[in-house]
């Protein structure tokens, strides 16, 4: 039961430190583009779970190539994270999505 207590104090202590460190960042950003807030905003969460899962690992008694599978599976996943958060924030290939759409609108007006 105490190790439970540990992982569970330690957890809400990650993931509020990683909060304030959000908002304090978007903070700093709130004049600035809605997209890099929206892009802030996203990655908290996942930030905040990866920082979890990195400290507890450590406390674990697991083998190296445990814990490097578990940071290989992070890695991966706060990469594919940051790249949705640039797509849903109107970065990349959103763009093109609004072309063929504004194409199709002005198709059928005469010119």
């Amino acid at each position: 039961m105490t190790d439970l207590l540990i992982i569970i104090g330690l957890t809400l202590a990650s993931c509020i430190a990683v909060g304030l460190i959000g908002l304090l960042l978007l903070h700093l950003l709130r004049y600035r583009s809605l997209r890099q807030q929206l892009t802030i905003a996203t990655l908290l969460p996942v930030v905040a779970v990866a920082t979890t899962v990195l400290i507890n690992v450590q406390l674990m008694f697991l083998s190296a190539h445990d814990s490097l599978v578990i940071l290989i599976a992070l890695l991966v996943s706060l990469l594919l994270a940051a790249l949705g958060a640039w797509h849903v924030s109107g970065g990349g290939f959103g763009r093109d999505c609004r072309r063929p759409a504004r194409a199709r609108a002005s198709a059928g007006r005469p010119g």
